[in-house]
């Protein structure tokens, strides 16, 4: 059994949806960040850096103690191994789904975190360790910086899409890595996916897919809490204009 510490946030996604697609039985747990509880010292034990999500799997692979594993795309890569599942074996297959992974992990995904603190976010401060509070950053140039960086990102996986089902050959922990990123694209200041259609396409095919869906629905009551913009922009039900 996995324990997956999590709450709905695009990098926790990726690992439900991970962990849904390669029938891994697994029990959630909320680790609930807007009330600091990834600061508390028992979440700490199992990931230092204070960050969700972190899994703790206790039929690890090779057997043995449990092992505990933090950092979203380690979780990915983990969890392929285990299964032997959605990542390629041949080398090139490989490592090409390698570079999206990290492309997703050190650009993608960031830019975008980045775009939504910079204009307005969902609360105005954010925890630390020791329990004080940080003002949330802002300025104009800096809101108006990461959106066009923002809308830049986007352009690259729709021209990554152009002719393509899957971002990397078959459907593979890089879609499952990339998409969460899609369903809160008005928080990134993309309005509409009409300009992406190819992100429109893609998003729509994997949103069909029973797994991906129960991933992306693992705690639906802190959805339905969340402030009225954040639930908005985090509503998939349609993805064109608000």
């Amino acid at each position: 059994m996995i324990e997956l510490h999590a709450m709905p946030t695009p990098n926790s996604w990726r690992v439900s949806i991970a962990l849904e697609e390669m029938e891994l039985p697994y029990e959630y747990q909320r680790v609930d960040i807007s009330a600091g509880e990834q600061f508390s010292s028992e979440f700490r034990k199992i990931n230092p850096l204070s960050k969700i999500p972190a899994i703790i799997d206790r039929d690890p692979i090779g057997g043995g103690e449990p092992i505990t594993v933090f950092e979203s795309g380690a979780i990915l890569l983990y969890l392929a191994e285990k299964t032997g599942r959605f990542l390629p074996k041949e080398v090139r297959g490989r490592f090409e789904a390698l570079e999206w992974l990290m492309w997703d992990l050190s650009a993608f995904g960031p830019y975008l975190g980045m775009c939504h603190a910079f204009n307005g976010g969902a609360t105005p401060n954010v925890g630390s360790a020791d329990g004080e509070e940080v003002a949330r950053p802002v300025g104009k140039e800096a809101a108006a910086f990461f959106g066009v960086k923002s809308r830049d990102l986007y352009a690259v996986l729709e021209a990554r899409l152009e002719g393509r089902e899957h971002l990397c050959g078959d459907y593979s922990i890089v879609d499952m890595s990339v998409w969460p990123h899609v369903p809160p694209h008005r928080l990134y200041t993309v309005e509409d996916l009409a300009s992406y259609p190819n992100v429109k396409r893609w998003y729509e095919a994997l949103r069909a897919r029973p797994a991906l869906r129960r991933g992306f629905d693992i705690d639906p009551e802190v959805l339905a809490g969340l402030p009225a913009e954040f639930r908005r922009g985090f509503r998939d039900e349609e993805v064109g204009p608000a």
